[in-house]
């Protein structure tokens, strides 16, 4: 953990560091409602073609969940009902004997913060909702930080929640 701090120190504004996990969360400036539009305006798209475009981005997210699970000869599974996740990973690297690299792709659905077009008396605009987004999740075992995930939403604004990692025996996220 040292050197990946001393390699990204001008990037990291602090640490904190507990018993069993690390969070390390991300964002895209557009995580509110205000921000999209105006990124959308950027564009050159309308608020009614919100929903195209990010449905649009949201099939590449996907897509490449798959690729990138198929290139590395793993699953790609879908879970249909509440699990966890993490136990079914390393009874997957277990039962695989994967020591290193890629053990699946997850997908699950679940409730997240995104936006919602309303009319407005002008123009539609966008508000803050919270709905069902799809959510990947990545399971690896890495040589230096061992077992840990990355869940990337497949919807706006794609925060992504959480990178969790296991160090040495103990958790960290």
């Amino acid at each position: 953990m040292r050197k990946f701090i001393q390699n990204h120190t001008r990037k990291i504004t602090g640490t904190i560091a507990c018993f069993d996990r690390f969070i390390f969360k991300g964002y895209l400036p557009i995580s509110w409602a205000e921000s999209m539009e105006r990124f959308m305006g950027s564009q050159g798209l309308l608020i009614k073609d919100v929903k195209a475009f990010v449905s649009d981005k949201s099939e590449r997210v996907k897509q490449h969940g798959r690729t990138i699970a198929e290139a590395a000869g793993r699953p790609y599974i879908s879970l249909t009902r509440k699990e966890r996740k993490e136990e079914e990973a390393r009874s997957i690297a277990q039962r695989d004997k994967i020591t290193q690299g890629m053990i699946c792709v997850f997908t699950t659905v679940e409730a997240y913060q995104t936006f919602k077009m309303v009319p407005g008396e002008k123009r539609p605009h966008l508000i803050n909702a919270r709905r069902k987004c799809l959510c990947l999740y990545f399971y690896f075992i890495d040589r230096e930080f061992g077992f840990m995930h990355v869940r990337i939403p497949t919807w706006f604004p794609s925060r992504s929640r959480s990178v969790s990692m296991v160090m040495n025996g103990s958790h960290t996220k």
